[in-house]
């Protein structure tokens, strides 16, 4: 089956009880995990949306401890929590608290550290990437899916023309950055084995990503589209 993954990302505004509620929704509409960023203010120093980004820092023995969102989500929700980290303080921490899942971002899918201390926990890796991986370590892991990525938000119509070479090559995935179910659709029926999605909520006017996200009504439209295909054994069959 598909392993359809919900990020909240940086669209709950540092309001917990939203995050908390993403978590809930992404339970109902069926998704099989739910993720979250984890990054520093290092890695924002220079963002013009720093304000908002620095309300958005998980950090350990803080409110916003990322093992609170975990528990909640496995805990009370019942759904699978990770989170990507941005860097290697925050790659241990999620290491230390269980998580099942790492996710590398794009931006870091040519970083070495990064990806071999990540590979180094032997856990199931997901790493977006736009350009081929070649990468033989990366290539032959069974525990790294690698999730074709526009990283454009939004991207146009016309940069999906390489979907289907890709999944019918080295990438097993899908990272969507389309405010529309359908790209994710076809990915599925193209053979993906997980699809992203990024979720925004209805209480976060003009939310950082909300160019390329779904409501959750989109979202429960999408997987419930995904499961008709894997019905019709159009979809990846193994989870």
């Amino acid at each position: 089956m598909v392993f359809v993954i919900c990020e909240i990302g940086v669209n709950w505004a540092g309001l917990k009880d939203v995050a908390f509620d993403m978590i809930a929704q992404a339970k109902k509409t069926g998704c099989d995990a739910v993720k979250m960023q984890m990054f520093s203010k290092a890695e924002i120093k220079n963002s013009i949306f720093y304000p908002q980004l620095e309300s958005m820092i998980l950090k350990p023995d803080s409110p916003l401890d990322p093992k609170i969102f975990k528990e909640y989500a496995e805990t009370v929700v019942g759904i699978k929590w990770f989170a990507t980290p941005f860097n290697l303080r925050a790659l241990d921490y999620l290491n230390v608290i269980g998580v099942e899942y790492i996710k590398i971002r794009e931006a870091d899918s040519g970083r070495a550290d990064l990806v071999d201390a990540a590979l180094a926990t032997s856990k199931k890796i997901f790493i977006s990437s736009y350009e081929t991986v070649t990468d033989p370590k990366l290539l032959f892991n069974p525990n790294v899916k690698i999730l074709f990525c526009i990283p454009h938000y939004p991207p146009k119509i016309d940069e999906l023309h390489r979907l289907k070479e890709n999944l019918e090559g080295y990438f097993q995935g899908y990272s969507n950055h389309y405010p529309e179910v359908w790209p994710s659709i076809l990915a599925c029926a193209y053979g993906a084995e997980v699809i992203e999605i990024h979720a925004k909520h209805f209480a976060v006017e003009k939310a950082l990503d909300e160019p390329v996200s779904l409501s959750f009504n989109q979202i429960a439209e999408l997987v419930k589209a995904i499961r008709h295909i894997e019905t019709l054994g159009l979809a990846h069959a193994e989870r």
